[in-house]
């Protein structure tokens, strides 16, 4: 089902430039997004009118300039309103592409809790123990229109206590089967463990005993809960059982059970088709409203719940542009497997094959996350940023090594990536001269300004970044310098030319007159680049 845009939106812009996806960044070079939530919008706009690729010849879509509607609390991005549309959709009309992000974090809310029992209970009453399951799973054997509905079943267990016991279900789990009491394919026992405080060593040696013994019982599940671990309190929710394991006791477990063919998770499961919805919402809302496209991130969703959540967005947004997001600075939890920091490139690869898998084609890589302590690398004590300054540089999640890993995949698979998180105009220029699809970078632009009236509830905000004329002008041709770079042959005057005045246009300062003329000078040999570029 396609749902088609609403007569009288905010602004025109996806009618003016079509759906984000179709620009082309291979004529015209990366996209350059500045976010914003409308107070500086006209300004930021304004700042590349008078660009040396429109005076090249580009049309206004093919500057490549996005303007981002977004609040930037402390506590990271947040949603927009209707207020922060109608201002930037005033400054976006006709200029500039328009888009959002409708969310970081996805409405993780929790299904029904499943049937639990008492473990104990069912060992030593074999015919009891059938026939008061048999009693839970009757209504779900026998539903309405045939066909039986799942269900799990929940075995509580004492933390600590002998798991060894818990073997003899497995005659209890056979009757069940035998009988035709339950439906093998959709119907499962599992146990539950509830913690009542933090888990120590000993209380993970034990877990994993209890994912042994439910797989000697024939059990398909093991489930925790238990207090939240710190990380998890102050970002609401995590991923999966990060809720109460820290990483290395997360993946030992997960492993365990993948070993042993028994799935491993928490105690309630999150509504992955709600999530979905949620995120639909934001994104048709954004469409209502013109804008080209629209970012949306999947915390605090393992890769199997965004696969679904994903898949469902996708086809409820055919015909334009929603833009899912990888975010580099928070663990990608699985079914098997945790990856952190250390491992990130691997679970950006693995995720760009996934969404792949689901026929998108244009996403996003941020880091988004301004929350300590960090979960993704133990120890870091504040937010990531994107790109690494140096190797031993833990508060970039990149290497430019490992963004070449990444692109090399992603281009195989025909994913374009837009790519976001603390990046400076040097690694802007770094990017573009990988002809990346987009990049976003606010602070870059920006100089501290006051707290504006959106944000003035925001107790931890003493300042906010104001996007700067010149800080938008010289991000924007450094990208433009980058990407025909990239096209110009080596040796070429053009190509000296334009490495000469990059480096002035790098080292002076925001709003002076030496920018100014360092930018001037620049712009001048790229409209001749340009003009090189799309003559070949």
């Amino acid at each position: 089902m396609t749902f088609v845009q609403t007569p009288g939106a905010a602004q025109d812009g996806f009618a003016v430039f079509g759906p984000l996806e179709g620009y082309d960044e291979e004529r015209f070079g990366p996209l350059l997004g500045v976010s914003d939530s409308g107070y500086a919008a006209a300004l930021v706009a304004g700042a590349v009118e008078g660009s040396a690729k429109l005076l090249a010849g580009a049309p206004a879509a093919g500057n490549g300039l996005i303007l981002d509607a977004e609040r930037m609390g402390s506590a990271g991005e947040v949603p927009v309103g209707p207020d922060e549309f109608d201002r930037v959709a005033a400054a976006a009309l006709g200029r500039t592409w328009y888009t959002t992000n409708v969310g970081v974090r996805a409405n993780a809310r929790f299904l029904q809790a499943r049937p639990e029992l008492h473990a104990v209970d069912l060992i030593d009453d074999e015919a009891g123990a059938v026939q008061t399951l048999a009693k839970v799973f009757e209504p779900f054997l026998n539903a309405p229109g045939g066909a039986p509905r799942p269900l799990t079943v929940l075995l509580r267990v004492a933390p600590g206590s002998d798991v060894g016991a818990l073997r003899q279900l497995r005659v209890v789990v056979e009757a069940l089967r035998q009988g035709g009491m339950v439906e093998r394919s959709a119907h499962r026992l599992g146990f539950l463990a509830v913690f009542d405080r933090e888990p120590e060593d000993a209380d993970v040696e034990w877990a994993v005993a209890l994912i042994e013994a439910a797989a000697d019982a024939g059990l398909a599940l093991v489930a925790f809960d238990g207090p939240l671990e710190e990380a998890a309190r102050i970002r609401v929710s995590v991923q999966g059982i990060l809720q109460l394991f820290d990483a290395p006791e997360a993946q030992r477990l997960l492993k365990a059970g993948a070993a042993r063919a028994v799935a491993v998770g928490p105690r309630f499961v999150l509504d992955a088709g709600t999530a979905a919805r949620t995120i639909w919402a934001g994104l048709h809302t954004a469409r209502t409203f013109g804008l080209s496209a629209a970012k949306y991130g999947l915390t605090p969703l393992t890769l199997s719940e965004q696969r679904r959540v994903i898949a469902d967005v996708a086809r409820w947004t055919s015909g334009w542009t929603a833009v899912p997001a990888f975010y580099a600075d928070t663990p990608l939890v699985t079914d098997d497997d945790v990856f952190l920091g250390d491992r990130v490139v691997e679970a950006a690869l693995l995720w760009l094959d996934m969404v792949h898998d689901l026929g998108v084609r244009l996403v996003l890589i941020d880091c988004p996350d301004r929350f300590a302590p960090r979960i993704d690398v133990t120890g870091a004590p504040a937010a990531r940023r994107l790109l690494r300054d140096a190797p031993d540089d833990t508060s970039g999640a990149f290497s430019l090594e490992d963004v070449d890993r990444i692109l090399l995949r992603a281009r195989k698979l025909d994913v374009r990536i837009l790519w976001s998180g603390g990046i400076g105009p040097a690694q802007a220029l770094d990017l573009a001269r990988r002809r990346v699809a987009g990049i976003f970078t606010t602070s870059s632009t920006a100089l501290p300004g006051p707290v504006t009236p959106i944000l003035a509830d925001d107790p931890r905000l003493a300042r906010e970044n104001a996007p700067t004329r010149s800080g938008v002008r010289r991000v924007h041709s450094l990208i433009q310098a980058g990407f025909v770079a990239s096209r110009l042959a080596a040796a070429s005057d053009l190509l000296r030319e334009i490495e000469e005045r990059i480096g002035p246009a790098l080292s002076a300062k925001l709003e002076t007159p030496e920018l100014t003329d360092a930018l001037a000078r620049l712009d001048e040999v790229l409209v001749r680049a340009w003009q090189a570029v799309w003559s070949e």
